[in-house]
Formats: structure tokens, C-alpha cells, sequence
């Protein structure tokens, strides 16, 4: 039954993108070409990073509305410090989103408190502090950075080398090693995995650590693409990325869920906003398009977590 259910989320977020490509084919064929389909990535790319550390949050019970905001500290961070720091310069921002997740998930851990009230917390602290550090847009990347993120390798778009190889490693440490079946234990019977001997504080600490190590480079490729710093551009991926997760059938109560979908759902996402763009719908409209899409897609992942659906869920097994 669990092998079917998985195969069938496959298949609707595939039929999904499917048919969205379809349509932006016959609208606006040109969108595929070489050069729109590397931009449409590297515009992408920053969602998709986020999106995979709120997968993994999610999958261990929780949720991280922080990690809008982080994108947009580590992002003017990133446009103060690269020109003139350099290297030193990248690995700070880097540290700079892994101490934030650290951060949210001792309190959270530790604290035993609850992750919806500690990261909507942290949201303010971490735009606040991206207001204190760049009150309004401005900075710089240097041009090594520019080609880091947005150039290519033998060909190959960078930007495709820097999401397929941590995808890959989030892929293999999450569901190859222990901490990653300890995190799904937490995240589908918190009890049963304490009994079992899981530490979920030091599994908490651990995974919004990554989630803001994720945060933190999403940031990074952002102020490549940008090639500047906003402290303000941060909030609006929260609400997607949680979006994109759900689309890509991971449950918003934990335990089941798959990185690989949520990279679907990011595309389903993207997508369709260039679908939007390309039919000329007025910005008013797109903004009330995108708007009912997450509503509904955050609604059919709180539907899921209602008990009637568990029930269902026991008696079909």
C-alpha cells in the first residue's frame, strides 16, 4: 500500500509539470531555450535550497517559518562581506546560516518549545537584523562569485552542479544513515522513538542546523544571481517553500515525504509563474493566482493531518 501511495504522489507531480510545460510550449515556445532555461534555474535555485531544509524540518514534525527571513540576512551578509573578504567572505555566510539554525533548534530542542512560535520568533530577529546590517538595498558581489553561481563547468550550468550535488548529499544523509531514521521516527511517533532511545533535542539541533546551512546557500547563489542585497526579499519564500513541500506530497504532521518531490513541487511552482508572466496577466492578478495556489496547497496538507484521514489510512492497511 505504501509502495503504491509513493509511486502515485510520483506520478501527479510529474503529470503536474508535465502538463504546465505543455502549456508554456504552446504559449511561448521560446522560453526553452539553452540560455532561458539556465536563468529559469538560477532563478529557481534559491527556493529550491530553502524548500529542501523546510523538507527535512517537516519531515521531523516540525516547521521553520525563520528561513524566509535567513535568506535574507545571509543574502546582505553576503552583498557586505564578498568584495571585500573574498573566500573568508563566503564561508561566513555560510557559517552565518548554520549558527542561525543551530540557534533555532537548540531552543526548539532544548527548550521543548513550539516550533511554529520559536522560528515566527526568530523571523523577526533575523529580518531585524538584516534591516540593522543593510536598511535598504545595496552591496555588491565580485564577479568570481557571479561566474561561482551563475556561470557554467565543461558546459554544465553551475548552478545544475550545485543543486544536483546537494541534493544528493541531503538525499544519501537523510535517508541512508541513522540520523536520518531517527529523524523520521521523531517525526512519525516522538514517543515511540524515545522509547526506542532517539534523542529528538540533538535530532532537532541537528536538522535546522542543516535547514539553515541550506538557507544559507540558496542566499549565496540569490546574491550571485542579484548581485546585490535586499534586506526585504527574504519573508516571501517562507509560505512557498512550505508550498512547494506540500505539493510534493510530504506531510505536514512528519514522518513521510521525499526531497525529490519537493524539488517537483518547486518546479510545479516556477512554473507556473512563468506561466502567469507569459500569459500577461496583470501583477495584481499574479499575486491573487499565487495566492490562492498556496492556500490551497497548504490547506490539502493540513487536511492530511486531520485524524479522519489517519483512520483511514489504519484500516486501509
Amino acid at each position: 500500500m505504501s509502495k503504491w501511495k509513493w509511486q502515485s504522489t510520483t506520478w501527479v507531480v510529474v503529470l503536474i509539470n508535465a502538463g504546465l510545460i505543455a502549456l508554456l510550449a504552446v504559449i511561448y515556445p521560446a522560453f526553452f531555450g539553452y540560455n532561458n532555461l539556465v536563468t529559469f534555474a538560477v532563478d529557481a535555485a534559491p527556493l529550491a535550497m530553502v524548500a529542501l531544509g523546510q523538507t527535512l524540518v517537516i519531515l521531523t514534525g516540525g516547521i521553520d517559518l525563520s528561513l524566509g527571513p535567513l535568506l535574507g540576512l545571509v543574502n546582505v551578509i553576503a552583498a557586505s562581506l564578498l568584495m571585500p573578504l573574498n573566500a573568508l567572505g563566503l564561508v561566513l555566510c555560510l557559517m552565518s546560516g548554520l549558527l542561525a539554525g543551530f540557534i533555532t533548534g537548540v531552543i526548539i530542542g532544548f527548550g521543548r518549545l513550539q516550533p511554529i512560535i520559536v522560528t515566527l520568533a526568530m523571523s523577526s530577529v533575523w529580518s531585524g537584523l538584516a534591516l540593522l546590517i543593510m536598511p535598504q538595498p545595496g552591496g555588491a558581489a565580485p564577479q568570481w562569485f557571479i561566474l561561482l553561481t551563475t556561470g557554467f563547468f565543461a558546459s554544465i550550468p553551475m548552478i545544475m552542479v550545485i543543486l544536483v550535488i546537494t541534493s544528493l548529499l541531503l538525499w544519501y544523509g537523510f535517508y541512508k544513515t541513522r540520523y536520518g531514521a531517527h529523524a523520521l521516527a521523531i517525526g512519525a511517533n516522538e514517543r515511540g522513538a524515545i522509547y526506542s532511545g532517539v534523542s529528538p533535542a540533538r535530532i532537532r539541533v541537528l536538522t535546522y542546523s542543516i535547514a539553515g546551512g541550506l538557507t544559507g546557500i540558496g542566499a549565496l547563489i540569490l546574491t550571485g544571481s542579484a548581485a546585490s542585497g535586499d534586506p526585504t526579499i527574504g519573508p516571501a519564500y517562507t509560505l512557498t517553500s512550505i508550498a512547494a513541500v506540500v505539493l510534493g506530497g510530504t506531510q505536514l504532521s512528519g514522518g513521510k515525504g521525499s526531497i525529490w518531490h519537493t524539488l517537483g513541487g518547486v518546479l510545479i511552482l516556477e512554473l507556473l509563474t512563468q506561466l502567469i508572466f507569459y500569459l500577461g496577466i496583470s501583477s495584481y492578478y499574479q499575486n491573487l493566482i499565487e495566492g490562492i495556489v498556496l492556500i490551497v496547497a497548504l490547506g490539502i496538507g493540513i487536511v492530511k493531518t486531520l485524524p479522519i484521514f489517519k483512520m483511514e489510512k489504519r484500516v486501509a492497511e
